[in-house]
């Protein structure tokens, strides 16, 4: 990745740091130090925060972390408090969920035809000259 991409990306992390970082303000805000707390959710989301403030910090300081991309990636687990408020796409991961031995049966099938497919291969040409 070029150093102008990685500067873009950079910026990008501190602008939803910041974002992040005011909704969790108003959230306190109205909820109240005690009503935000009670929530595991809400709980998950500032230990998040916490972690993307020092990332930042390390980031500004001119320091390198020992994995930068373990921190960022437990910002992604946060598409879970979006599947549990999302009625729709709880259907949809639900379904997802179900459909994966047949999606293992179907997986199966295919391999046992394309093995098939070689082995008829192999018989036809296997004696003819490249």
């Amino acid at each position: 990745m070029s150093e102008r991409a990685h500067h873009i990306f950079d910026l990008i992390n501190l602008g939803f740091t910041v974002l992040y970082t005011i909704e969790a303000i108003l959230m306190i805000v109205g909820l109240g130090l005690r009503g935000y707390f009670q929530y595991v959710m809400n709980m998950f989301d500032f230990f998040i925060l916490v972690i993307s403030w020092v990332e930042v910090g390390l980031f500004l300081s001119g320091g390198e972390l020992l994995a930068p991309s373990s921190m960022r990636a437990m910002r992604l687990l946060r598409i879970l408090k979006l599947i549990r408020s999302w009625v729709s796409l709880r259907n949809i991961v639900k379904t997802l969920i179900r459909a994966i031995p047949e999606a293992a049966n179907l997986f199966f099938l295919i391999l046992i035809f394309n093995f098939m497919n070689a082995l008829v291969a192999r018989q036809l040409f296997a004696k003819q000259p490249t």
